[in-house]
């Protein structure tokens, strides 16, 4: 469901961005029978052998609440989280990007980070134009024919800052050379990768810039609109139709703004001067997650989302969309685990069964959390890591935890010759004891 805790799909936003739901992938139907076998067996065993739950050091009830942002900064972040609600996903903008592209979702939280999708030159040239916050959103095609997109919602402090920015971003991206733009110094063989000022006729007031470079076509657009800047960047690779790509990097463009538009208009923007007010945790949702540790939050973490907003953090958002849609989840929120609040018990069940039956076609069954009624888990590994996860479900809301290991290095490697299936098991025991935590933790929650 979510990448990067890497529920991949409803199933998994994420470590590094916060959490997910779903699995990419699958096995065979045999597999998957077993896997649901597997899970509900072990979980039956252990609801009812009634034990003491282990919960490890993690904490067992609702966490302090988390009052308000407290000062421009964070609430700079926390306006961004609610930003994502309002920004049109790239599959709503071509249906085929529905695959998770490198640069992720992620809140802008100042002009500095939208380096992260803009290169860094064209990022410094909107650092003095009053930038209040931002959210981008990336998916691609996985390769079926090459392309990707970049859709980004940029927010100003008033229409005239935001026409400035989009006028700066134009500029920028015309003068900036690609090839040392991240970091790479100038090759006297080869040509400057700079940009061409170009236009859409559909898009009048839009200011596009086209990159023709090593096989791959770029479009970027800008469209002021009031106190945003609606930002699209489009690739495509399809050698040498140049032609095509820019046929469907124009289409694209004037689509996303179509849909951007009247969706950003909807947003209750909060003043700049009230920043610091805005309250952290949405319907105290936050509050019930299991903490990060500390020092490791990113932007997208210690957030509550819409469904709307969630969706930009799916490995499976079709799917995902109609799942959230028929279990009745309005939030969801991102700490060290990830909690759904669904429409009631029975929309939990929904939820939960949906997210296994992701899992089951893609990730291996692992023994559920001892004593946890219904929790289902799944174990996964790479050269380097061993990951398990879990999933609980109380009440109206469901939860989502992970447990991971690092696989150590034979003496004097470099990097793993082997990707055992487990890490010393150590993954496992910490996703079943944050299970039994989340678990106490939804205790009587409405």
């Amino acid at each position: 469901m979510k990448r990067g805790h890497t529920m991949v799909s409803i199933a998994a936003v994420a470590a590094a961005s916060a959490l997910t739901l779903t699995a990419c992938g699958g096995n065979t139907d045999a597999g998957t029978a077993k896997a649901a076998s597997t899970n509900a067996a072990a979980a039956d065993s252990n609801a009812a052998a009634g034990a003491k739950l282990d919960t490890g050091t993690y904490p067992t009830t609702p966490q302090p609440a988390f009052g308000k942002a407290g000062t421009a900064q964070k609430g700079a972040i926390v306006e961004g989280q609610r930003l994502a609600e309002y920004v049109v996903h790239p599959w709503d903008i071509d249906i085929n990007l529905t695959k998770n592209s490198p640069g992720g979702s992620y809140v802008i939280k100042n002009a500095a980070a939208a380096a992260k999708f803009l290169t860094k030159p064209v990022a410094d040239s909107i650092a003095n134009d009053q930038f209040v916050t931002g959210f981008a959103t990336a998916a691609g095609d996985g390769d079926t024919v090459g392309h990707e997109n970049v859709h980004a919602v940029l927010r100003f402090a008033d229409p005239a800052s935001a026409q400035k920015a989009a006028n700066d971003l134009h500029q920028a991206s015309i003068t900036t050379d690609l090839n040392t733009a991240f970091g790479g110094t100038a090759d006297p063989n080869t040509p400057p990768n700079t940009g061409t000022a170009d236009s859409i006729s559909a898009l009048p007031n839009t200011l596009v810039v086209t990159h023709d470079s090593l096989g791959s076509y770029t479009v970027e657009a800008a469209t002021p609109h009031g106190a945003y800047v609606i930002y699209d960047w489009f690739k495509g690779k399809d050698g040498s139709s140049t032609a095509n790509t820019k046929a469907w990097a124009a289409k694209s463009a004037a689509t996303a703004v179509q849909l951007q538009g009247p969706l950003i208009d909807k947003f209750p923007a909060t003043p700049v001067d009230q920043l610091p007010n805005l309250p952290i945790d949405q319907d105290g949702v936050l509050r019930l997650t299991i903490p990060p540790a500390s020092g490791k939050v990113s932007v997208n973490q210690n957030a509550v989302y819409g469904p709307n907003g969630f969706l930009n953090f799916s490995d499976s958002p079709l799917q995902d969309k109609v799942l959230l849609q028929s279990s009745g989840t309005d939030r969801v929120a991102f700490g060290d685990s990830s909690v759904y609040r669904t429409r009631d018990a029975q929309g939990a069940k929904v939820l939960l069964d949906g997210i296994a039956k992701q899992f089951n076609q893609s990730l291996h069954p692992a023994p559920a959390a001892p004593g946890v009624p219904g929790s289902q888990c799944w174990v996964t590994s790479s050269r380097y890591q061993s990951q398990t996860l879990c999933l609980v479900a109380r009440g109206r809301y469901v939860a989502q935890v992970q447990g991971s290991a690092d696989v150590p290095l034979d003496a004097g490697a470099t990097a793993p010759t082997t990707a055992p299936a487990q890490a010393a098991g150590s993954d496992i025991t910490m996703a079943h004891q944050k299970s039994a935590a989340q678990f106490e933790i939804l205790a009587g929650q409405k």
